[in-house]
């Protein structure tokens, strides 16, 4: 409906913090993140829309010290993911 009316839709992966992000990436919680990732981008390819950014931190390039915990992370790191963003 959105990209039918011409706004423009852009998905947001946001990362983890590295340190979180290796202790489940390859257990259950880290393969159903892999699973969502997929499933958004076949989505947002078939309506229209841009996904940006990865829950896996290394892939914006995100650092422990760009975050707060486990899962907020600071101006830095969320700089880098919207970058992807095209046009921005």
């Amino acid at each position: 409906l959105l990209t039918a009316r011409g706004v423009r839709v852009v998905l947001i992966h946001p990362p983890f913090n590295p340190a979180f992000y290796r202790q489940i990436e390859h257990a259950a919680y880290g393969a159903g993140l892999a699973r969502v990732e997929a499933l958004t981008r076949r989505l947002a390819s078939a309506h229209g829309a841009t996904v940006v950014g990865s829950f896996d931190p290394s892939r914006p390039g995100c650092t422990e010290a760009m975050y707060i915990d486990a899962e907020h992370s600071r101006s830095a790191c969320l700089a880098r993911v919207l970058r992807q963003v095209p046009g921005l």
